[in-house]
């Protein structure tokens, strides 16, 4: 690795926009909008410490795209959602075909969650900092307690706001409905078509997740033993065999896509082949684009090898994607993604289906989309936010880089898709 500039960390704590006073000062309006231009240009640029200074431990980067990319991630999964329940029944325009791809933002999370875990794996020599059973308890930390608050949100709403109040008992008593409560509490939902969507549906993505997360370990293992790319090939063919045997279930083939995000993390401290990812990047997206249709299975290979690609060039440069997703607005949603995931189906079902409140109610059709989006969408947020404040902020761990120069504190929290 070329080496690194000295000074690079105290420059950043200099250019800290806590400072700027935008209403004296019209410049800072575009550096409130556009804090990538301020931070460094590459990922190497922020282990500066680490290299120069020869610090004990480096100092855990803040990623801001990344909190971006998975805000617009969150938003368009909620977008997403209210095009459905808009044309229900109906046929979508084919102007809304950009609508259709929720799939695709849950592929983002994985590898997103991938890349986020793999870095404070590369930094620690490809081992696990506490060993496994300190991973462990800090992913249910962080994952539990709001998964399981939306949980039985998701199944009040069934009971109290769905269920006629005479039905109530024989609906809770009800075999099918005893088996997939169980389920949703042990998290093995999302095997069963049956089961995945009830109640809360975006629980089952969360589920599947988790179920990664217990592999994690071994493929730490299997990467330091093997390196990346035999770590790779052996996570490709052993998720996408799981997936033919299984007929389709559980989603196993995000194994994978998990396994390229934490490749990810290792090429983004490697400065060569940056021709290479572009190439691989703008392929993936012009494929994405012209096979809207294509398999579900093939779309998740298409979009994670994209998203890995990307996220390692925004890492390393400042690739153009950077910018845009470091605009505050986005970096904002991402810091409560996790609990507008959580929650917002809850929100979306309660104003279909229920006659609560006193929100204006239209059929199907573009009307109904238009105040789904527009108006139903801020109260979400809204909601999301204090969700956020009040059941997921209090497991969020906090940070606290270690450097010999003083830094900005920085972290890599919200939602556990980045983590």
């Amino acid at each position: 690795m070329p080496k690194l500039r000295a000074g690079s960390l105290l420059a950043n704590a200099r250019h800290n926009d806590g400072d700027c006073h935008i209403w004296r000062r019209p410049i800072c309006i575009m550096a409130w909008l556009f804090p990538a231009a301020q931070g460094p240009r590459c990922l190497a640029d922020e282990y500066a410490g680490k290299f120069e200074t020869g610090a004990s431990a480096p100092v855990t980067p803040h990623l801001k795209f990344l909190d971006g990319l998975r805000g617009i991630a969150a938003l368009y999964v909620v977008i997403h959602h209210s095009c459905q329940a808009s044309y229900v029944g109906l046929e979508m325009p084919g102007g809304l075909f950009f609508l259709r791809w929720g799939r695709a933002a849950v592929t983002i999370f994985i590898a997103i969650s991938g890349y986020c875990l793999g870095l404070p794996v590369v930094r620690a020599g490809f081992t696990l900092r506490g060993g496994t059973l300190h991973f462990y308890g800090k992913r249910a930390r962080r994952i539990l307690a709001p998964y399981y608050v939306a949980l039985a949100a998701g199944i009040a709403m069934c009971v109290f706001l769905l269920t006629p109040a005479g039905l109530r008992l024989a609906w809770l008593s009800n075999p099918f409905i005893i088996r997939a409560i169980i389920a949703h509490i042990f998290m093995v939902h999302n095997w069963s078509p049956n089961l995945a969507y009830m109640f809360n549906g975006p629980l089952w993505s969360v589920a599947t997740e988790v179920q990664i997360y217990l592999i994690f370990p071994s493929m730490v293992l299997l990467w330091r033993r093997w390196g990346s790319i035999y770590m790779l090939i052996c996570f490709f063919v052993a998720s996408h065999l799981a997936l033919y045997l299984s007929g389709h279930r559980g989603s196993i083939n995000y194994l994978f896509v998990f396994a390229l995000g934490a490749y990810a993390a290792e090429r983004s401290l490697d400065e060569r082949h940056l021709r290479a990812l572009k190439i691989t990047f703008y392929i993936c997206l012009i494929g994405f684009l012209a096979l809207p249709d294509v398999k579900e299975v093939y779309q998740d290979l298409i979009v994670g090898v994209g998203i890995s690609c990307m996220m390692t060039l925004c890492a390393r440069s400042n690739f153009w994607p950077r910018a845009v997703l470091s605009l505050r607005l986005f970096t904002w949603l991402g810091g409560f993604s996790y609990s507008i995931y959580l929650i917002h189906a809850v929100i979306q079902t309660i104003y279909l289906d229920t006659r609560i409140g006193l929100l204006p109610r239209f059929p199907p059709g573009p009307l109904r989309l238009l105040f789904m989006c527009f108006g139903l969408t801020p109260i979400i947020l809204g909601l999301s936010y204090l969700f956020h404040l009040a059941v997921e902020r209090p497991f969020m761990t906090v940070h606290k880089p270690r450097a010999l120069c003083k830094v900005p504190e920085v972290s890599l929290q919200g939602d556990p898709r980045i983590q």
